[in-house]
Parts: structure tokens; C-alpha cells; sequence
């Protein structure tokens, strides 16, 4: 029984053709050749299926929107719903967003900082364990916001 999923470099042929190839061993992960399936990827959902050589298409749109690189690892799992796939470079964009929203969120004044959860404004809580580190709370739902300070990051 397969592991129910593939990590695998990306090909300079793969990346032009906007298509990955299943190595054979992997092959019994995915359903028979032509039945469409879908996958998904962030927000999006692409529909795909294999073909007789293994290549999984149906992938033009994730390739053209993420920023997948030769070379670039991708990993492909399977759960109870269906397929999920990314990639390091996608990864690692994501992760750059995240940092930068969250330093425009923490440079903001406490009182216009909104829960992500419920839409409140945050208010001040406590300081942290260092003097310019503080806390922010929601009063309505408790989700908690620390505010580190550079030398609390260690």
C-alpha cells in the first residue's frame, strides 16, 4: 500500500510542459489513467487526470499562478477528501506574506488591530517578558496577540 504522498523535484521539462510526472512506483496513489480527479492547492481546485506516460495534467492554472521554479520540491498528498499539492516556493511566499501582515498588523495602535476571529478590537492586556514586548487580547472571544520584542525572538 502507498504512503499517500510524493515529494519530488520539478523538472525543467516538467515546469515547461505544466505537467509533473509520476514516477511508476508512486503511480498506484492516484486513479486509473484519464478518470478526472481533483487537486488542490491553497484556495484553488484544478482538475486533473494521468496519462498513459504518467504525466499529471490539467495543472496550466497552478503553474501559471504560483511561482514554481525548476528544480523546485513539490509535494503531493492524499487525504479522505482527495488530492492537495504545493510547493516549496509557494511555501515560502506564503510564509514571507504571513511575516509581512503580521508587521503591518503589530505596527498598528493596539486599538485598531481587529480579531481575526470575530472582527473586535484588540486592547491592551499586560506587557510581556521584556518591557517593550506587550500583550493584546479580544474581549469578546479571548484570542490572544503577544507583541515580541527583537531581543525576546531568540
Amino acid at each position: 500500500m502507498h504512503v499517500g504522498f510524493i515529494i519530488q523535484h520539478l523538472s525543467y521539462n516538467e515546469v515547461r510542459s505544466n505537467v509533473i510526472i509520476i514516477p511508476e512506483k508512486d503511480r498506484e496513489m492516484f486513479p486509473k489513467e484519464g478518470v478526472l480527479f481533483f487537486i488542490e492547492s491553497y484556495n484553488d481546485t484544478y482538475g486533473s487526470h494521468i496519462t498513459k506516460a504518467n504525466h499529471l495534467t490539467g495543472l496550466d492554472e497552478w503553474f501559471n499562478e504560483y511561482p514554481v521554479k525548476s528544480e523546485d520540491i513539490i509535494i503531493i498528498s492524499r487525504y479522505s477528501e482527495g488530492y492537495y499539492l504545493s510547493s516549496t516556493s509557494e511555501i515560502i511566499e506564503k510564509q514571507h506574506h504571513f511575516t509581512l501582515e503580521m508587521d503591518r498588523i503589530l505596527s498598528l495602535e493596539p486599538g485598531d488591530i481587529l480579531c481575526p476571529n470575530c472582527r473586535y478590537n484588540l486592547e491592551h492586556a499586560g506587557r510581556g517578558t521584556k518591557d517593550d514586548s506587550y500583550i493584546l487580547k479580544c474581549g469578546r472571544c479571548g484570542f490572544t496577540l503577544v507583541k515580541k520584542s527583537d531581543f525576546d525572538l531568540g
